[in-house]
């Protein structure tokens, strides 16, 4: 077979079987139904087979959910020769030709890994649900993602790297950049040669001169994606073509200085023009006042914080900037109330798991857990805290603790470090203010980008 079809069944069979009978009038040759069986009775599957004897049914024992069970369709597909994999939920039907046109569209675009159909709804099939995508998956992803981190010409490339190495993060050194990753997308990136983005060049240097940069730009392939996927602006925004966010938006940059003395944060959007930033600012006003009106229902701290974010639109670039007397008097105050509030429900949380972890315990033991372990001399050995272990998730960091020696002991006492983040409060975990500070307008910035665009920036980190 050249193409599997893949159905998942699980519930109404009369969906399965309707489904199934647009397929028999498929139009094409060199394809295979295979219909999954998701753990529903026995009786189902057989009734399929049965009126259905050119289909290839496969029986899961128990359900694997969608992904589950496609992987299940997937594999059998792929290891008896299939090129292409068709996935089709069973309460579809499908038109004669749909086949045909895939594998056209296929032949005629092999730069794409994925290719998807017009859907249409069942009971109003003139009424159109999603009008089809494209989607490119390039195969240096297919490891896991890669890490690029300029290290500058002052040769701290090797330091870093090895760095990394030691906190079991595979890095290779290339030029004055370190590459992270797995071995396989480390090994590709290595014969890379790396690719000018201009626009990436520009949103650098737009915040240049401060110590923590992040630049973003729009990738040409998403672009169009956008647009076909989302062609029209949310209602919250005014509706209308995203044109200018697809079209208009150049690159965006963030820049921050987190030191005492200039304390401030920059942030850029450039537009191709500057009717394009007059509308680009208009939205992100709109998009701001949408997260504060949220967030006073929910966080009315984190809603104080956006009020310093007021986006400024001078000829094509729109920007926001925060000084150190706005971070003091807005920013600052917000995310301590914010961050108050986050360490008290992370502190009920770690309070409820050892609670948890307690009833555990006793439904062992039929008895709490003592104070500690004590030897034959009642000299203490070990905390509750180190017998709660195995009940936390923790059983193979609690097998190394020599259980007969006190906590202090070489062997022991090595371990503190590894003990769980549920034994500390959220203070103790946390980390600077001026760092929050930062966090926050990165995020709401991104926020705001993403809330505009849907998807699809590229971001690099300086």
């Amino acid at each position: 077979m050249t193409t599997a079809i893949i159905v998942l069944h699980y519930g109404d069979l009369r969906d399965t079987c309707t489904c199934l009978d647009s397929l028999s009038r498929l139009e094409g040759d060199s394809f295979q139904v295979i219909v999954v069986d998701n753990g529903t009775f026995p009786a189902a599957a057989d009734e399929i087979a049965k009126k259905y004897p050119h289909t290839h049914v496969i029986r899961r024992e128990v359900n694997g959910g969608w992904a589950g069970g496609n992987n299940t369709g997937i594999r059998y597909a792929l290891d008896h020769g299939a090129k292409y994999v068709v996935l089709l939920n069973n309460d579809t039907t499908v038109s004669p030709n749909l086949l045909n046109l895939l594998l056209q569209a296929s032949g005629e675009m092999p730069e794409y890994g994925v290719l998807g159909p017009l859907i249409s709804f069942m009971d109003e099939p003139d009424q159109i649900r999603t009008d089809g995508f494209t989607f490119n998956l390039d195969d240096r992803f297919e490891d896991g993602p890669l890490l690029v981190i300029p290290a500058g010409k002052d040769g701290k490339a090797q330091k870093i790297a090895e760095l990394l190495e030691k906190v079991g993060i595979q890095a290779k050194v290339k030029g004055d950049i370190v590459l992270a990753g797995k071995a396989k997308i480390l090994d590709a990136a290595m014969q890379r040669k790396a690719a000018v983005v201009p626009a990436l060049a520009k949103a650098l240097a737009a915040v240049e001169g401060l110590p923590t940069r992040v630049a973003g730009t729009i990738p040409s392939a998403f672009r169009k994606s956008l647009e076909e996927l989302s062609p029209t602006l949310p209602k919250e925004l005014g509706g209308g073509s995203i044109a200018p966010v697809s079209r208009g938006l150049s690159w965006g940059a963030v820049g921050a200085d987190l030191s005492a003395e200039k304390l401030q944060l920059r942030a850029i959007v450039q537009a191709k023009d500057a009717t394009d930033a007059a509308d680009l600012g208009r939205l992100a006003e709109k998009a701001i006042a949408i997260l504060r009106e949220q967030a006073e229902k929910e966080t009315p701290e984190f809603a104080k914080g956006l009020q310093a974010l007021q986006p400024e639109v001078k000829e094509s670039q729109l920007r926001i900037t925060l000084d150190a007397r706005a971070v003091d008097g807005v920013v600052m105050p917000a995310i301590a109330k914010f961050r108050e509030a986050a360490v008290r429900t992370e502190s009920m949380n770690n309070l409820k798991q050892i609670g948890v972890a307690m009833h555990m315990y006793y439904d062992v033991y039929k008895t709490l857990p003592a104070q500690a372990s004590y030897d034959k001399t009642k000299r203490p050995l070990l905390s509750w805290r180190v017998h709660l272990l195995p009940y936390l998730d923790q059983a193979a960091l609690y097998k190394q603790f020599n259980l007969d020696e006190p906590w202090d002991s070489p062997n022991n006492k090595a371990l503190l470090d590894f003990m769980p983040a549920v034994y500390r409060t959220g203070r103790e975990a946390g980390v600077g203010t001026r760092f929050m500070v930062f966090l926050f307008c990165l995020v709401i910035l991104i926020v705001c980008i993403t809330f505009l665009l849907g998807f699809g920036f590229v971001f690099f980190v300086g």
